[in-house]
């Protein structure tokens, strides 16, 4: 089974939130709680210019994802096609699997006390269609797919995910 991968050109990425936002919606989030936030880092100076650059930050899908090795109750766990999902009955709120995060991409949901994570819009998936994310992002620069078809096509348009393990 194929894997999937969302990847983001940074460069493009213009800061609008618009995936915070959808996904907020799509998952009916509280405040609070986000399954991906847009980080800014900068300003920064490139030659004359000052300049602020975007990173989207959401679950990376690891190869062998730390978070998973750190619950103690066996919450989260990786389908075959390699999306993380967490189990909301097992889940106890313990936040351990965030700490193990190298990128913090859990989060606690203080309302359900269950942690939340990026599943790529598995729900959609699942049914033939691509994250919200990607669809809402006006300056196109979220990417989903195979991995490999995302790595070629990242590779192609000479794009370093400033995120990618």
């Amino acid at each position: 089974m194929a894997k999937y991968k969302l990847m983001v050109d940074t460069k493009r990425c213009i800061g609008c939130h618009s995936c915070e936002v959808a996904c907020k919606e799509e998952f009916n989030l509280p405040v609070g709680p986000q399954m991906i936030r847009v980080v800014k880092a900068g300003p920064r100076k490139v030659g004359k210019k000052l300049v602020i650059d975007y990173v989207p930050v959401f679950c990376k899908h690891c190869e062998n994802p730390p978070c998973i090795k750190a619950c103690p109750e066996d919450a989260l766990y990786k389908r075959v096609d390699g999306i993380v999902l967490v189990d909301k009955d097992k889940c106890i709120g313990c936040q351990i699997c965030i700490d193990a995060c190298p990128i913090n991409a859990p989060t606690l949901n203080r309302d359900t006390g269950k942690v939340e994570l990026c599943n790529l819009c598995a729900q959609r998936i699942d049914i033939g269609l691509e994250p919200l994310c990607k669809i809402v992002c006006p300056a196109r620069c979220i990417y989903f797919g195979e991995s490999q078809e995302v790595n070629r096509i990242m590779q192609d348009k000479n794009v370093k995910d400033l995120l990618e393990f």
